[in-house]
């Protein structure tokens, strides 16, 4: 049976992690389902630079001080087919141009203990 797991998906920003404070106090607080939470990381971009001052750089480090092992190690990658998937319902397959995106998600449903093969989302 698969295991039952919510995430917040989050970007970079001062607004996201504030929520995600935010959320995961309420978890404490009222629920005790703070085990099966996760911080997933959303229009995720590698770095580019080692630099610890980047931005982009400053943000990942401080996700990491704060919440630890709740960030699940699967992130979904920056593309415009998030917003297309989301906006018309275009659909994430595993051809070329979408690939990428369709790797990470069935990555996401693998790690909520989903096993099955989908073609696309």
């Amino acid at each position: 049976m698969p295991r039952t797991l919510s995430s917040t998906p989050v970007a970079f920003s001062q607004f996201d992690f504030k929520g995600a404070l935010f959320y995961e106090a309420q978890l404490k607080r009222e629920t005790d389902k703070l085990s099966a939470w996760r911080i997933l990381f959303n229009f995720h971009r590698p770095a580019r630079t080692e630099n610890p001052d980047a931005l982009r750089n400053q943000y990942e480090a401080l996700f990491r001080r704060s919440f630890g092992d709740i960030i699940a190690p699967i992130s979904i990658p920056d593309t415009t087919l998030i917003r297309r998937a989301i906006d018309t319902g275009e659909s994430v397959t595993a051809s070329q141009a979408k690939a990428t995106l369709h790797a990470a998600i069935t990555s996401l449903v693998a790690y909520c203990g989903i096993n099955r093969t989908t073609e696309r989302f």
